[in-house]
């Protein structure tokens, strides 16, 4: 019984100590996203009216979720197939280059 009892003891200290931990994590990723969001609205007034409506529009549609990273020859969002032109131009960095399935805007990371 007592051995149940401290086991118990044990495991309400450690889920006091996550639930902490986990409070600071949310709060340091709130802090993280609301300078993510001004730096956002910041970059919006140097992009063109035309893109930034195709924008906002994915973004809504695809639940917030509006450029994505080319993996090889597949679009990040929908993991549908981009042709290499579009893959060569991605990372030529010719201007915003979208899938022609989930319409995301693509964007090429090196390593």
């Amino acid at each position: 019984m007592k051995s149940e009892e401290e086991n118990l003891e044990s495991l309400s200290k450690d889920l006091v100590e996550r639930r902490e931990k986990l409070e600071v994590l949310m709060n340091d990723s709130s802090e993280e996203k609301s300078k993510l969001d001004k730096e956002r609205e910041k970059e919006r007034d140097n992009i063109d009216f035309t893109t930034l409506s195709r924008y906002d529009r994915i973004h809504q549609a695809r639940r917030g979720l509006s450029v994505v990273l080319v993996e090889g020859s597949a679009c990040g969002g929908c993991g549908a197939f981009v042709p290499p032109q579009i893959v060569s131009e991605v990372k030529a960095g010719k201007g915003p280059k979208t899938c022609d399935s989930c319409s995301r805007f693509l964007y090429y990371e090196s390593n």
